[in-house]
């Protein structure tokens, strides 16, 4: 469907316009608003502080970004239906600590490509208008490079027309459809990358949606009628951590919706919870009888993915995580942070398909589903973890 951005200001996801308790909107909402404020007092006290000590002591630089990094934005929000017959202009920003974020252009992104050099894409996730994406690029990136070795990244924010719009359920399910688009357009720009270069998607909730169709659009798949023209036709495969994944759990099965996503990923950590209140309710995105269950609320069977299950690794969070579909809590653990580090920063082609020690126990979900799905010793393995000074 073809769209044009509007810009209200954020809120948090929910689907149902009342709680099931009666209370009000205006009681929900400034719930929602505490809860945010919380968030982020506990993010300035657990990651900035201290990385802001640790860029003092250990050489960093005065503005918060490393030296040996860069920090780029890229944001499809300006866009339309998306056509394979034209080059989408897509609007890119690079930070740097004298002008902050200023514009830039494909070409400078690709001029300053270097070999060796890690790239992480970070895809938000719904009801973060365009001032939102640009903070969230900032917490997001610095909560990776906290206790992450020298190695350079080039840390790329992609930001989709993710502004709330009318009821709940109608924004819900205008986003949904925006993700096809956007996996066009990060599919298109990926293939622009230099194709023998360590490559990380990071993304949360129908970020992960379009992670995936950028994936499978790249693995040569078509969705929605639109095929990728590529540039690069070989390309080092590329490691994928969805937290929180708001797609159909069979949609990566070989045959499916985006099925040609695991031929291009050498490694896929999925974080899901299972009691995520908002993934719970997933089915109303077609009807509340369609069966239709969130791959980051039930996960995915082993034995479906058959020979492609060595790719893919599964942890339940719901115990440390609980009922909120905020990214920021998958962020303010230690050990799961270190989880997800280890995944996005390491050597891509096989070596992330063995668990690191000490970490969260993998979760086969088999043919169980929704709260069966929960791991007491993965919980309780994180939380054990984040008692241990790092």
């Amino acid at each position: 469907m073809c769209f044009r951005q509007t810009a209200p200001a954020e809120q948090s996801p929910h689907i149902r316009a009342r709680s099931p308790s009666g209370h009000s909107m205006q009681d929900m909402h400034r719930t929602q608003s505490l809860l945010r404020r919380t968030l982020l007092a506990a993010w300035v006290l657990t990651v900035a502080i201290p990385y802001a000590a640790q860029a003092d002591a250990g050489g960093g630089s005065c503005c918060g970004l490393r030296p040996q990094d860069q920090l780029w934005l890229v944001s499809d929000r300006s866009l339309g239906c998306a056509s394979s017959c034209t080059e989408p202009r897509l609007q890119y920003w690079r930070y740097d600590c004298q002008r902050h974020w200023t514009r830039a252009n494909l070409d400078e992104l690709l001029a300053v490509e270097n070999p060796g050099t890690n790239t992480v894409v970070y895809l938000h996730g719904n009801r973060l208008s365009s001032g939102d994406a640009f903070e969230r690029a900032w917490t997001s990136y610095r909560s990776l490079v906290r206790c992450a070795d020298a190695r350079p990244i080039r840390y790329i924010a992609w930001s989709w027309p993710s502004d709330k719009m009318g009821g709940p359920i109608e924004d819900a399910r205008i986003k949904a459809a925006r993700t096809d688009t956007t996996a066009y357009y990060l599919a298109w720009f990926l293939d622009r990358l230099d194709p023998n270069a360590p490559l990380s998607l990071w993304a949360h909730s129908f970020g992960a949606r379009a992670a995936t169709g950028a994936l499978h659009l790249l693995g040569g798949g078509e969705l929605c009628g639109r095929v990728l023209e590529r540039v690069h036709p070989e390309r080092v495969p590329a490691n994928a951590v969805l937290l929180a994944s708001a797609l159909d759990n069979g949609w990566i099965l070989p045959g499916r919706f985006h099925g040609q996503a695991l031929t291009m990923t050498a490694h896929m950590l999925l974080v899901n919870n299972c009691a995520d209140r908002l993934l719970k309710r997933y089915e109303i995105l077609s009807g509340r009888r369609s069966g239709r269950v969130a791959l980051g609320y039930a996960g995915i069977s082993r034995r479906a993915l058959g020979p492609a299950a060595a790719k893919v690794t599964q942890i339940d969070v719901s115990g440390y995580v609980g009922k909120q579909h905020q990214f920021m809590l998958y962020v303010q653990s230690a050990s799961l942070m270190a989880r997800m580090r280890a995944a996005l920063l390491s050597a891509p082609a096989g070596v992330l398909s063995k668990n690191p020690a000490g970490s969260a126990e993998e979760v086969d979900p088999g043919e169980k589903s929704g709260p069966e799905l929960a791991s007491a010793a993965a919980v309780t393995d994180l939380q054990a973890a984040d008692s241990t000074p790092q």
